[in-house]
Order: structure tokens, then C-alpha cells, then sequence
């Protein structure tokens, strides 16, 4: 096993030992060559990790060529280079449409008319989908670049009716969005915006204030959280119940609607309520609750699961991550309802499980911890079931650090070939930029049209 010292060590450092351990195993006696055979495959596992990361952060930023080569390194350390295979293929597909978008660019900016939109039109080739409409760009942009100089106001006329005055709402078809959610396509973040809370979060964290007599707070809700464990008088215990009796009852008409669909569903939730939960008790739909240890303690690391079944009345379990991996839950037919932050339960408040309150994600001390290991927290089993869906955030703000953390480390996790969307009101500038810094699509939907399209499509 490579030592926690190596896990610290810089990619370079790393490499450097990796080098010195494969000359001195080839110098060695067989038996010393075995003894050293371990070290090797754990550095080479840990670089694999590392470049891993470093490939999604590139795809992320559409720096193929970089990724392409960090995948070449990751499949020097491969024992079973096929694994990577895959991913080199796409990488190569897609640094040959970024040639294609740049000799497409070359030949369109000699035509001086289409100064104005070549920026708008760049980007839309850019796009990686094998859509209808995507196809028809691409033939109307080659059939321009073959015609001659009148052609051009017609490809201006195409554009403008198709790309300009069409507003994203229009571009997205939430029929077939929806369809795609029923299948199992899609993973869905269901934000805060849709918890089962009486009031937003800084309203909530206000009152939090105001029941310890913290009149003149004006911080955010992982602040008076982190206020309440630190003093004495109050605790983890008093945060609990005075946060759990403001959450709602109240019926969401996602949720119901989600309860309904037959096929097994991956959802990610930042509510700390369980109301989603018992939507789909009520409706008969089996689920396992995953949400992630963020605390380690003497029995269990930071990485661990907290794992319950809806339809089994045993406790909830810890699992490693190794184990979680093992299970076949999709394929059983559970959905997967992952809380990102953790449970509030009613009776979480009075529970004496100290290994429900290490997988919550409220405080301060608990988001530091979560950015700090998040590529151990997240699961590896749910990454790679989210590799091929796509992701789309639902009544989730991207305002404050808090929701951006979890953003970052989602997305780290997650392989960037495959599409995220982002839907709701209008965002803030903070917002709408950390959006497309992320390579997120936005589109201005209101939730009742996806309620209502959930609620008509039959698949």
C-alpha cells in the first residue's frame, strides 16, 4: 500500500518515485521484486486518480488536446490499457470537431456580413450533440461556405428565425426532456429551492439567529450552524430541531410526479428533509437513501456511505465505498435518491447514531470537510452511473459558495463528456457566469412546465 504521505505528494513527486521503484524492481532478485510489486501498483493506481481528475477538469474546459495526452499518461500506468480505450476515442472525436470548428471559422470570417453573429455561430458549432437541429446547422453552414456571396442573406434570414429570435425556453422541447427523465437518462440535482422548507435559506438561517437571541446576524445558514455546535449552551441537537420544525409537509408536484414513474431513477438532493423520501414510500416506489460520511470517527472513514432501503426495516447501514460498488442496486430496480448534504430528520434531533450526524452537510467545519476530501466523498459507484446520463439542475442556485462547492466537486467527479443543463429563473451575474464557466447550459424554464410535461408523458 502506498503510504498517506504519497496521497499528499505532487503529481511529479509522485512520478519520480514511481521511476525510481519500476529501475530498482528491475534490478532487484525476484524476491525483492515482489516485495516492491505492491508499492508500484498502488502509485500507479493513485497516478491513475490523479490524471483522472486532471482529464475531467480539462474536458470540462474543452482542452482536448491536454486531456488526450493525460489519458496517454493514464494508460502508461494501465494494467488493462482497454479501460482508457474508450475515452481516447472520444477525445480524439472531439479534437477532430474542434479542427473542423476552427477551419469553419477561418473560411466564415471572410465574409464581412457575418461579423456580427460569427461569435454566436462559433459556439453553436462548438456544440457537441448528434441532434437534428445540430445536424442541419453544420449542412447549412457548408452549403454556405460552397455557395457564393448572395447566399449569404439567406443563411442570415435561416439564422435569425432559428437561433436569434428564438429564446431558450422555445430551443428546449420539454416533451421530449421529459420522456428522457421517465427512461432514466437524465440524473437529476433537485436544489434547495425545491426542500421541503417553510422559508429560503437566508431567511432560515435568520431565524436560526433569532432563537439563540442573535438579532444582528446577517450570515449565511452553514454560519449559525457552525455558531450553534460551537457553543456549549446550544449544540447539534438544538440546531436540529429548531431547522426540522421549519420544514413543510406541504405536497411538491415534482416530487409526486417523479413517484410515479416506473423506471429507476438516480437523484441527487440538496434538501436536508426527507420529504422526497416519503413521497416515494407513498407511492409504493422502492428507493435506497445514500448520503455520505463527511466525519470520520474510530469505526468508519470519510468516504463511508450511510445506506437505507425503503422497503427493508433493517437500520441504516455503513458501507465502504468498495462495497457500495458491489451492489446492483439500479439494476434491482431501486432509484437512487442521494442526499449531497445529508438528512435532517425529525427524530435525527433525539437519535443517538452519531453516524447520522457525520453524514450531514451543515456547517462550515462539514462544507470545509466535504471540499477538502470530496473526490472520497462523492461515491465512485454513483459516478460511474452518472458517466453516460446527463445532469440537470432543478431549482438550484448557484449563489453562494455553499451550492457552488457542491457544483464543483459534482462535476469534478463526473466524466464531462456527456451534457449538463440548468433550469429555473433568471440567474444573477454571479451565477449565470459561474454557469458558463462550468460549460452548463441555461434555460429560463418554470418548474410547472416540467411538472406538467412529467405528468403527460407515458413512455
Amino acid at each position: 500500500m502506498v503510504s498517506e504521505d504519497f496521497h499528499n505528494a505532487s503529481y511529479e513527486e509522485l512520478v519520480s518515485r514511481l521511476n525510481g521503484l519500476e529501475d530498482t524492481h528491475s534490478r532487484e532478485k525476484i524476491d525483492e521484486q515482489q516485495r516492491l510489486e505492491p508499492k508500484i501498483i498502488s502509485l500507479k493506481q493513485l497516478l491513475i486518480k490523479r490524471c483522472q481528475q486532471k482529464v475531467n477538469r480539462l474536458r470540462s474546459i474543452n482542452s482536448y488536446e491536454a486531456a488526450f495526452k493525460k489519458c496517454l499518461e493514464i494508460k502508461s500506468y494501465h494494467s488493462t490499457p482497454t479501460a482508457v480505450d474508450q475515452e481516447i476515442a472520444e477525445l480524439k472525436t472531439l479534437i477532430a470537431q474542434q479542427d473542423k470548428v476552427k477551419q469553419w471559422g477561418a473560411q466564415l470570417s471572410r465574409f464581412p456580413k457575418l461579423r456580427l453573429i460569427i461569435k454566436n455561430l462559433l459556439t453553436a458549432l462548438k456544440q457537441v450533440e448528434a441532434s437534428l437541429s445540430y445536424q442541419i446547422l453544420v449542412t447549412q453552414v457548408e452549403d454556405l461556405l460552397l455557395g457564393a456571396n448572395p447566399y449569404i442573406d439567406s443563411f442570415l434570414c435561416w439564422w435569425e428565425a432559428e437561433y436569434q429570435e428564438t429564446s431558450p425556453t422555445r430551443q428546449l422541447d420539454l416533451h421530449l426532456l421529459a420522456e428522457r427523465i421517465r427512461r432514466g437518462e437524465i440524473v437529476l440535482f433537485i436544489g434547495s429551492g425545491l426542500a421541503g422548507l417553510s422559508v429560503d435559506d437566508s431567511k432560515l438561517a435568520t431565524r436560526l439567529a433569532q432563537q439563540i437571541g442573535y438579532e444582528s446576524f446577517r450570515g449565511s445558514l452553514s454560519s449559525i450552524a457552525e455558531l450553534y455546535q460551537l457553543r456549549p449552551e446550544f449544540g447539534q441537537a438544538a440546531l436540529l430541531r429548531h431547522l426540522t420544525a421549519e420544514f413543510s409537509q406541504a405536497p411538491i408536484n415534482l416530487y409526486q410526479s417523479l413517484a410515479q414513474v416506473p423506471q429507476a431513477l438516480i437523484l441527487i438532493s440538496a434538501a436536508y428533509d426527507n420529504l422526497l423520501e416519503k413521497t416515494f414510500s407513498l407511492a409504493n416506489k422502492r428507493y435506497v437513501e445514500v448520503a455520505s460520511i463527511v466525519k470520520r470517527s474510530e469505526h468508519y472513514d470519510i468516504g463511508h456511505v450511510l445506506l437505507r432501503y425503503s422497503d427493508k426495516t433493517e437500520p441504516a447501514t455503513i458501507l465502504s465505498r468498495e462495497d457500495l460498488s458491489k451492489l446492483q442496486l439500479l439494476e434491482s430496480g431501486y432509484s437512487i435518491i442521494y442526499k449531497i448534504r445529508g438528512t435532517c430528520s425529525e427524530n435525527l434531533a433525539n437519535s443517538q447514531d452519531d453516524f447520522q450526524y457525520d453524514a450531514l452537510t451543515l456547517s462550515e467545519s462539514s462544507y470545509f470537510n466535504f471540499a477538502r476530501h470530496a473526490d472520497k466523498i462523492i461515491p465512485d459507484y454513483l459516478a460511474q452511473r452518472w458517466r453516460n446520463r446527463d445532469l440537470l439542475f432543478i431549482a438550484y442556485r448557484a449563489k453562494d459558495w455553499e451550492d457552488r462547492l457542491l457544483v464543483s466537486a459534482l462535476l469534478e467527479k463526473r466524466s464531462a463528456q456527456k451534457p449538463c443543463y440548468v433550469i429555473g429563473s433568471q440567474p444573477e451575474p454571479l451565477e449565470q457566469a459561474y454557469w458558463e464557466a462550468r460549460n452548463v447550459k441555461q434555460y429560463p424554464v418554470k418548474l410547472p412546465e416540467l411538472e406538467s410535461c412529467l405528468t403527460e408523458v407515458r413512455v
